[in-house]
């Protein structure tokens, strides 16, 4: 017998049935503004094109199906300008052909696939201990980044991450952050349960709230996470699952949306929907796999992806990491510590280094946004501002680089708005107030014969406030010289009288 479940637009969960094992990579909405969105394409997307599946032979798609394995048919059609997954299961591979060829015959498809099973995608070491009671200084990951320097420009407001994943637990320190979601393994609203752990360990390693006095802190610890549960509690799934997360998160208005998972093999369902996301705009993260192989893991060896390599505390890329034209670039992903149901624990992996890079893209689109900068190319921008840890240049181990995202703000125009002086003249007293507390180096220069000589150097008080004698007739200058905190050089200049 054969059912059939038509899925609409990534919202409507499908049919339950046999799992594809989808690899978990171990060791209210908000719309995201226009200014955020990378330059579109007046070009139809490209998932509205017919796939070449349309016309393959159907006992070459169903070829992998063996007389009694249960599968699944998808059918990939448009509805309301996003893709529309049609799922049947089947039985055997005489079924398995004979949807094929049905659903190659119905006007308006796109695209058609068999869902199998593929194997599991090696781990990486993710055993360790949960604590109850972890702390900043514990997170590498966030120092090797420099995230506090970054949180001067932008912390992430205003930008939403989807996490496609096993599910996102509600702990005390993502709670704040997370938005309901969908639960695509159960077929109902709400992704806010994670059985396996991983998501949440995802989630926490990009939205974690920060200053709370509670465990850790994310990268983007004002970004919302939006959970998409599409992989069950062993981290396992449907391609069309994933595939329906995906258009889900778009049509919820995430503007970044991060995928720690990952198979050998996609299918046209699956790229459908990642298509559908760069298409409109979004940013698609994906880790690389933990094979240590050259092999190509899918998603992020489709077009548009950012594929994410792992690099050690050394700097070094992560012997399980996975090479290759996939890999974009590189971030921490070895012993990364992180929410989990019920703690906090340290994991490896490709799936832990993805969402420093999803934290990032939130970052700048955020700034992007309260900064005025107009559209930013996200993939880009991560790709000229990363440090070279490998081959000078980009690399197969590690791509571009590590990323640095205080060096992507900057690319971007955010650096300049670090601190700021603001002066005032009091008679021979000259007071500089910096725009926020902070004790830091402010040079009084002179105007002498057209030139700016420096004349006093003092180091603000706590309060971001000192004063200088000046003399009258003569004109002034105030300079707050850039430093890795600053991130940029400001200046006031003014004339006594």
């Amino acid at each position: 017998m054969l059912t059939a479940r038509r899925t609409t637009a990534g919202v409507v969960p499908s049919a339950a049935g046999v799992l594809v094992a989808l690899s978990v990579l171990i060791g209210g909405i908000l719309a995201p503004a226009a200014a955020t969105t990378d330059a579109g394409s007046t070009e139809p997307a490209s998932w509205t094109s017919v796939d070449e599946s349309v016309s393959t032979p159907p006992s070459e798609l169903a070829a992998k199906v063996d007389s009694n394995d249960k599968a699944r048919v998808v059918a990939v059609r448009e509805g309301d300008g996003a893709p529309v997954f049609d799922v049947t299961e089947v039985k055997g591979k005489t079924q398995a052909e004979s949807v094929v060829a049905q659903e190659q015959a119905t006007d308006g498809t796109l695209a058609v696939a068999v869902e199998e099973k593929q194997r599991l995608v090696a781990a990486a070491d993710s055993a360790a201990a949960a604590t109850n009671d972890p702390n900043f200084g514990s997170q590498w990951g966030l120092s090797r980044l420099q995230a506090e320097a970054s949180w001067l420009v932008s912390r992430g407001g205003g930008q939403t991450v989807a996490v496609v994943d096993t599910g996102v637990s509600p702990e005390p320190d993502l709670a704040p952050q997370l938005l309901t979601g969908w639960d695509y393994v159960a077929g109902h609203a709400d992704g806010r349960s994670d059985a396996n752990g991983h998501g949440t360990h995802v989630a926490g390693i990009i939205a974690a709230t920060a200053n709370n006095g509670v465990g850790g802190s994310g990268l983007a610890p004002s970004a919302k996470v939006l959970p998409v549960r599409s992989l069950d509690a062993s981290g396992s799934g449907y391609w069309s699952d994933v595939a329906n997360g995906i258009v889900y998160a778009v049509n919820q208005g995430a503007g970044v949306i991060n995928l720690s998972l990952g198979g050998h093999s996609g299918n046209s369902s699956l790229q459908a929907a990642i298509d559908y996301a760069t298409s409109n705009g979004r940013v698609v993260v994906a880790a690389a796999g933990n094979d240590g192989t050259s092999v190509p893991t899918y998603p992020a060896a489709y077009p548009g992806v950012i594929g994410v390599a792992a690099s050690t505390q050394s700097d070094a890329v992560a012997g399980f990491s996975n090479s290759g034209s996939a890999v974009d670039v590189t971030a921490p992903g070895v012993g990364i510590l992180s929410t989990v149901p019920g703690g906090y624990a340290s994991m490896s992996g490709t799936s832990m280094a993805a969402p420093f890079v999803s934290a990032t893209a939130a970052l700048l689109r955020s700034a992007a946004v309260a900064r005025g900068l107009g559209s930013v190319n996200v993939e880009s921008v991560l790709a000229s501002s990363a440090t070279d840890i490998a081959a000078p240049g980009r690399d197969a181990n590690s791509g571009a680089g590590l990323i640095n995202p205080r060096n992507a703000l900057c690319s971007v125009g955010g650096c300049s708005f670090g601190l700021k002086a603001n002066v005032s003249l009091k008679r021979t007293t000259l007071t500089v107030r910096l725009n926020r507390a902070a004790s830091q180096h402010v040079i009084l220069q002179r105007k002498v014969g057209g030139k700016w000589k420096r004349v006093a150097k003092k180091v603000t008080a706590a309060n971001g406030v000192a004063s200088f004698k000046v003399k009258r007739g003569s004109s002034y200058r105030v300079v707050v010289p850039s430093t890795p905190v600053t991130l940029a050089v400001t200046s006031k200049s003014l004339r006594v009288r």
